[in-house]
């Protein structure tokens, strides 16, 4: 998957599923992965990230276990909001909200409609 932002990484496991099938040497390949990136953003100046493990059921066909890593903001000024950054992770805003958005489209039911 080519990177979607600037500094954006990635990794696929297509053999595995979900972050539980993670054997020792995968997750020390995983790991080292990892920390071969956070090398590089500190190289940049760079002092904090985000990263999201996507998976499903163990054993589910088809579905590959994949990480992305992104760059975030330092925490120093100008500080900017994380929303971005997790949208970037999870193609999905980030809001305060303990209601999914079909529940809000229900509840709104005709009040737009004239």
């Amino acid at each position: 998957m080519p990177p979607s932002e600037s500094y954006d990484h990635s990794a696929t496991f297509p053999a595995l599923s979900c972050p539980v099938e993670l054997d020792g040497d995968r997750l020390a390949e995983l790991a080292h992965g990892i920390v071969v990136a956070l090398g590089l953003y500190a190289e940049l100046g760079f002092e904090s990230f985000n990263l999201a493990l996507y998976g499903a059921p163990p054993g589910t066909a088809g579905y590959p276990l994949n990480l992305r890593m992104l760059l975030r903001s330092n925490l120093d000024t100008p500080y900017r909001s994380d929303a971005t950054y997790l949208e970037r992770l999870h193609w999905e805003a980030a809001l305060d909200l303990t209601i999914t958005p079909k529940a809000v489209a229900d509840r709104a039911g005709d009040r737009f409609r004239h």
